[in-house]
């Protein structure tokens, strides 16, 4: 788990669920509660031993995948009380570390000799051993800051939506016996003898997306199942839901299945918000025709010069939002400039239409107004000065004013002579932009000069409080 990374794609998948992409209850309580790991149960067996044998070759691999997993987990659930301990990693002793240690070589994870013997003998003073213990861990695990048995169990077993029954099971039962799985009435079960397995049911839910939404072989063959058997407070009766997330993208489901415990595709829109393939394909239509219907001026602007812009560009460290231009004036200035995006980019998906930047042409550089703009505007001749010594000329008298404008935004607005205007000249405006309570953005000039563009001779200048 790397920190920014992690938060981004976590960001995306809430976001994209605004988008009519659908999550679990287990999932949510996951996020929520921070939790992943598991790991398979002990089965007595009762058979004779003629026969436990037969069942052991019949199925060996499932019996060796569990006694691995009954052999791993003591780690994770050391990594679970010392949670009860202390509230976050920075605060863990040099005990609550070695401890750590010490289960995760017990389940085969390797820590070199020297440094386990550095650990418990005296060559190291407890800040060295600290020290040591913090890089064993983190060069596992990753960042300490996001070091926890959420990370640890994510780490060793990968994320929670990829995990088997049994794993799910024996880590939420664990957690549950220890206090830190919270008030979440979901509760995961393990399939008895005469159920489903996992693959049935995830087959079941593959085979009523595919005929519901119409898709291709090639599209089923990128679509994996993140399956649980559970039962709820409201509901004790065990049901299959099946998640399906394209390939790697295991925090975003595209479908949402629930099965009977027979496996007989269901719905339960009321506790679990979940609708069979046919009715959820119905809603997601529906839903579309009102985002269509319901879409701000700017959104449907943006996509029509998404469709034609050159580049477009987004913030990695942060924000919501999609921008035209790359020094967007909603943008803090330490953040720019913008980077490019590619509008076919995953992240993309969960980015918005920035007001300023696509609904405000009077905010965009000259050649992209010229380029997109729905009015008419016109390159200066050869024999005008550009676009940026008009502006540097508009800067240099306002500070000769002693004006300060570095915290406005500069909109330079090129006016030629014809039948509406009887001059050709510059107007440079330094404006503040800010967006109203509806979401538009609303520009506000503060200052005009206006420039002869042949000459470069300052024409007027003064303050103004026009709007954009």
């Amino acid at each position: 788990m790397r920190g920014n990374r992690l938060e981004q794609r976590i960001q995306h998948s809430l976001n994209a669920e605004l988008s009519g992409l659908n999550t679990t209850s287990w999932q949510r309580n996951q996020f929520f509660e921070n939790a992943t790991g598991g790991t398979r149960v002990k089965r007595k067996l009762t058979y004779s031993l003629v026969l436990a044998i037969v069942l052991l070759l019949i199925a060996a691999t499932a019996l060796a995948v569990t006694i691995s997993y009954i052999n791993g987990q003591k780690h994770i659930e050391q990594a679970m009380d010392i949670s009860i301990e202390f509230d976050k990693y920075s605060e863990w002793d040099l005990d609550a570390k070695i401890r750590l240690i010490e289960s995760m070589r017990e389940d085969g994870i390797e820590v070199s000799e020297s440094n386990w013997d550095a650990l418990h003998g005296a060559a190291l003073s407890e800040e060295e051993k600290n020290v040591l213990a913090d890089e064993i861990l983190t060069e596992q695990y990753g960042e300490s800051e996001y070091l926890w048995f959420y990370t640890i169990a994510a780490v060793d077993w990968g994320e929670p939506q990829t995990w088997n029954l049994e794993q799910r099971y024996w880590f939420f039962k664990t957690m549950r016996e220890k206090g830190l799985y919270g008030d979440y009435s979901w509760i995961d079960l393990l399939p008895e003898d005469g159920d489903l397995t996992q693959e049935q049911a995830e087959n079941i839910a593959k085979k009523a997306v595919e005929e519901a939404y119409d898709l291709s072989e090639e599209e089923m063959a990128h679509l994996h199942g993140d399956v649980a058997f559970f039962i709820t407070d409201e509901c004790n009766v065990p049901r299959w839901q099946v998640c399906l997330y394209k390939d790697q993208n295991v925090w975003s489901t595209e479908y949402t299945v629930l099965l009977t415990r027979e496996g007989e595709v269901t719905e339960d829109p009321e506790g679990l918000g979940v609708w069979t393939p046919v009715h959820e394909r119905q809603r997601r239509e529906e839903r579309q025709k009102a985002d269509e219907y319901s879409a701000t001026e700017w959104e449907k602007t943006a996509q029509i010069r998404l469709n034609e812009h050159d580049a477009v560009y987004y913030n990695p460290i942060g924000g919501t939002y999609y921008h035209f231009l790359q020094d967007c004036p909603l943008v803090h200035k330490e953040y720019s400039p913008l980077t490019v995006i590619d509008p076919t980019d995953t992240y993309f998906e969960s980015l918005s239409p920035c007001p300023a930047c696509v609904q405000h042409d009077i905010l965009w550089p000259m050649q992209d107004k010229i380029k997109y703009s729905y009015f008419q505007y016109e390159i200066p001749g050869q024999d005008c000065i550009n676009e940026k010594q008009a502006l540097e000329i508009a800067r240099t008298a306002m500070a000769e004013k002693n004006i300060d404008v570095s915290e406005l935004y500069p909109v330079v607005w090129y006016q030629h002579e014809d039948k509406w205007n009887d001059a050709t000249e510059y107007f440079v405006y330094f404006a503040s932009v800010s967006l109203n309570d509806q979401g538009e953005a609303e520009i506000i000039f503060a200052y005009t000069v206006e420039i002869d563009p042949k000459t470069g001779v300052i024409i007027s200048m003064g303050e103004t409080q026009s709007n954009g």
